[in-house]
């Protein structure tokens, strides 16, 4: 008993906690000093609606059903983000090249510009020079001087058609490279805008395929909680019938509005969250109320035929030790902790030995909860 007390307190002595007690009898300082070791608060999923299905066979069956939903659609997430993957590269690549394009036809009609520029230059030129020739041809007689001006004339003439020549072949190459140019970009464009749409497209198809798939799991998680409270009922059903009849009777749960639930071999530790009324389990009498160390306060009701149970945890009381009460009355509040959630735990003792609780309590009231079976 004092290890089980140090795994749970640490090098906290067992009898330090029950200091405050020293006003009660004997034996229910004995009670609380085994039940110091017994109380372990823990967390569990929250609450949440059962499927439709009902039977143990049947919710195995869904629950396989929608596994391999679950593994379709994960395989379609998968395939899709790779699809997204390549579309998303070809389409960073496309827009690279589209822009390297667009840079390569601007250079292209600067090009063309300049070339255009230079052709009606060399154009003006030519003309001018022509005239001149075409003065001095008329002029009659020509002297030495005139005929050597002349000539230049006539030879600065040929290399400007020449070099005239050169820069319009130059300049039609310029217009085909732009025009070449040009189609390759409208076709890049298209090309961007096709991918574009895909990944659009592909984005919609994961997003919906994403939905499906959390639809999936919740519905499962849900299956799993119902087969697990499901399972849980049928145990408590078969662990009655080896209980003593003096242990019977149907407890309710201290607690109405909890989260989950987490049992182990003797104590229940119910999970709120808020301010909860906490309720007398079964009709009997006050035995004992008071406080429990740092664990909380403690409300002990005798049920009769040595049936006792204990209530403990962050709650507090509103009787007093002889009152009578009857299920479901109130016992006290529960204080709210700093993250809005606390715990209470419950147990039952016949001739001051914890029993196996939880299937002693009334199993309806968990069908839509979270269960949790401690190993300990």
């Amino acid at each position: 008993m004092g290890q089980s007390f140090t795994h749970w307190r640490g090098n906290c002595s067992r009898y330090d906690c029950f200091r405050f007690f020293s006003h009660g009898t004997k034996e229910v300082v004995l009670a609380l000093k085994s039940l110091s070791f017994l109380f372990l608060f823990s967390t569990a999923f929250a609450a949440i609606a059962p499927p439709q299905a009902t039977t143990v066979e049947q919710l195995r069956n869904e629950a396989v059903s929608r596994k391999k939903e679950i593994a379709v659609l994960t395989t379609k997430i998968k395939n899709l983000e790779n699809s997204l993957n390549q579309a998303n590269k070809k389409f960073l690549s496309t827009v690279k090249v589209r822009k390297d394009i667009e840079e390569s036809l601007s250079l292209v009609e600067k090009r063309l510009h300049q070339g255009q520029a230079e052709i009606q230059n060399l154009q003006n030129e030519i003309n001018k020079r022509m005239k001149i020739a075409v003065v001095n041809s008329l002029g009659g007689q020509l002297n030495a001087k005139d005929m050597m001006a002349h000539k230049f004339i006539m030879i600065s003439l040929q290399s400007q058609l020449k070099e005239l020549e050169t820069v319009e072949k130059s300049n039609l190459k310029q217009q085909l490279e732009l025009q070449s140019q040009q189609e390759k970009l409208t076709e890049y464009v298209t090309l961007e805008n096709d991918l574009g749409q895909l990944l659009g497209d592909l984005e919609i198809k994961k997003s919906d395929a994403a939905k499906s798939y959390l639809v999936e799991r919740e519905t499962l998680e849900k299956i799993q909680l119902k087969l697990a409270a499901t399972q849980a009922t049928q145990k408590i059903k078969k662990q009655h019938s080896k209980l003593s009849s003096s242990l019977l009777a149907i407890y309710a749960p201290p607690i109405e509005e909890f989260l989950s639930v987490e049992y182990k071999k003797k104590g229940v530790t119910f999970s709120y969250s808020g301010k909860k009324p906490v309720l007398a389990t079964q009709k009997g009498r006050i035995l004992f109320t008071g406080s429990l160390s740092t664990y909380g306060n403690v409300v002990m009701i005798d049920h009769g035929d040595e049936t006792r149970s204990v209530i403990l945890g962050q709650f507090t009381p509103k009787v007093e030790k002889g009152m009578i009460v009857s299920t479901s009355d109130v016992l006290g509040y529960t204080q709210e902790e700093s993250s809005g959630k606390g715990k209470i735990y419950f147990e039952l003792r016949q001739k001051n030995k914890v029993q196996n609780t939880f299937p002693l309590l009334d199993s309806s009231k968990f069908a839509a909860h979270s269960l949790n079976q401690s190993k300990i």
